[in-house]
């Protein structure tokens, strides 16, 4: 043992430095290895983009919508770059379509007050196992009779599933109310990802990689398509 009076004058200096450097070289000898790269910048900024525009999709969504413009990146990842401000994800009826899917179109009535203070109402019939919009109509005076029609005219069964929905949108009239319903239902068909059929839309959507990414709103900024140009 070194008595203090052995001890040169910067010997605690020293003392201190030596454990400040043996601290560092444990830390570093420690730290994490390996693991996931961090995703890139610009992807991050994308992911967060994306959600902040579209505030009702989650992770699967927005994962989906991305694979579309060549992104290969986890839905972990996603989910981690997400705006966490967001609303939840609406719920899916993915139990409930396994069990029947084969079987199953359902019927959408809902009602649209316009700005003339008429009510027109809109009809969707939409086929579960290709998610796809068959039918499409708009009336000022729905009757029994004429959501048969449709119903014929889109598929031909004669005892359907019916959900009825409301609506606080507002529209010119309906030509109008029918030109937003035509928009949607191209939207729909043509670009809208989902989790039933592999993160595709229900016309094949085919994948691209060049070029940078453009956003294109749809409804007015509802929703939006992601796309190279």
């Amino acid at each position: 043992m070194f008595c203090d009076e052995n001890l040169p004058s910067e010997g605690p200096l020293l003392i201190r430095w030596h454990r400040a450097g043996f601290r560092a070289y444990w830390r570093r000898r420690s730290g994490p290895r390996g693991g996931r790269p961090q995703a890139p910048l610009e992807i991050r900024r994308l992911i967060r983009d994306v959600s902040l525009a579209n505030p009702l999709w989650g992770a699967p969504r927005i994962h989906g919508e991305l694979l579309k413009p060549g992104i290969e990146i986890g839905q972990t990842t996603v989910a981690k770059y997400t705006a966490k401000e967001r609303r939840p994800p609406s719920q899916g009826w993915r139990t409930f379509i396994n069990n029947h899917v084969e079987g199953i179109a359902a019927l959408d009535l809902f009602v649209v007050p316009t700005l003339s203070f008429r009510l027109l109402f809109g009809l969707l019939i939409l086929r579960h196992d290709r998610r796809k919009i068959l039918w499409l109509g708009v009336t000022a005076h729905p009757t029994a009779e004429w959501i048969a029609q449709q119903v014929t005219g889109a598929i031909g069964w004669e005892k359907p599933p019916q959900y009825l929905l409301r609506d606080r949108d507002r529209v010119l009239g309906e030509r109008h109310l029918l030109h937003l319903l035509r928009c949607y239902a191209s939207y729909y068909n043509q670009s809208r990802t989902h989790l039933s059929l592999n993160k595709d839309a229900p016309t094949r959507r085919p994948v691209h990689t060049l070029g940078s990414i453009e956003a294109r709103p749809v409804l007015g900024g509802l929703h939006h398509h992601y796309v190279r140009i």
